[in-house]
């Protein structure tokens, strides 16, 4: 496993990540690093974080708002809460891969922390989160927001389509 940042310029930022350094964490075109993770405002590439069973929550990025690339988080076993990523309003991927995939984090159980996002242009897919289910973080975005991919659910503890989540059913 691997920590691996684009481009490779911070090492106070590195360091303050240390609880990661057993999984692989991919952050593109990092832009507002000054001293540490307290600074990071923006990653407009994405945020991916992968095969990480050392983290339970995502508090150390809890310093994210506005734009975000995308968001895709696979094989978490312990991440339980993305509630530190509330400050995110919109993400912006467009070159037709997902804007949202979550999958195979088997602690997660609500969407909370996505309950600020307000526009999102390309597919949502979430997959394979035993545990997940409140969806009710997406109804901003869903219902008042502005959303133009795909929706999707399949192997979560609740797999709400988007007319269910329309109709208000965003929980089990």
């Amino acid at each position: 496993h691997s920590l691996i940042f684009y481009p490779l310029k911070m090492m106070k930022f590195l360091q303050s990540l240390k609880k990661y350094f057993k999984c692989i964490l991919v952050i593109s075109h990092i832009e507002g690093i000054k001293d540490s993770v307290d600074n990071l405002i923006e990653i407009p590439n994405g945020l991916g974080i992968s095969n990480c069973n050392l983290i339970s929550n995502l508090d150390p990025l809890s310093s994210l708002s506005g734009e975000l690339g995308h968001i895709t988080f696979l094989n978490n076993d312990n991440l339980s809460s993305i509630d530190a990523l509330a400050g995110i309003t919109s993400l912006t991927r467009e070159d037709g891969s997902k804007s949202i995939l979550l999958m195979s984090n088997s602690s997660l159980v609500d969407l909370d922390g996505l309950s600020q996002l307000e526009n999102v242009i390309s597919d949502i897919q979430i997959v394979d989160n035993v545990n997940l289910s409140d969806f009710c973080g997406l109804n901003n975005l869903l219902i008042n927001g502005s959303f133009s991919g795909n929706y999707f659910t399949n192997e979560n503890a609740y797999n709400p389509t988007y007319q269910d989540m329309l109709d208000g059913n965003c929980s089990q």
